[in-house]
């Protein structure tokens, strides 16, 4: 028995290799319906990745996300509002859990609300 499950895991890694495409994988890559345009900053790459699924297509950010880390990006639950001082910046930085969502301080306010409590 488990020779025989070895020998599928060999067939498949095989099959995967030999298609010359890396699966598509998040933060990098996220799988949306093939009739369903890719979102806003993602970008259809067919081309050089593939999704676990035939009706799936792969869409991929044009460039590759940053991690999000503390001070300058904080991550929230994908539903909640980013806090005051704030904004949505999955674009160009990525959190561990889908579910999340990447919050970048604005450090062009932060900065002239600090002056501004200076005088």
């Amino acid at each position: 028995m488990e020779a025989k499950l070895f020998i599928l895991l060999l067939v498949i890694f095989a099959f995967s290799w030999a298609n010359g495409q890396k699966l598509c994988d998040y933060p990098n890559c996220i799988c949306y319906y093939k009739g369903d345009p890719c979102p806003s900053g993602l970008s259809d790459c067919s081309a050089t990745d593939y999704c676990n699924l035939d009706t799936n297509k792969p869409c991929c950010y044009n460039k590759p996300r940053e991690f999000c880390d503390f001070p300058d990006c904080v991550c929230y639950y994908h539903s909640d509002p980013c806090p005051s001082q704030t904004s949505d910046c999955s674009a160009t930085k990525y959190c561990n859990l889908p579910t999340n969502k990447p919050c970048c301080r604005n450090w062009y306010v932060f900065f002239v609300i600090s002056d501004a409590s200076e005088n």
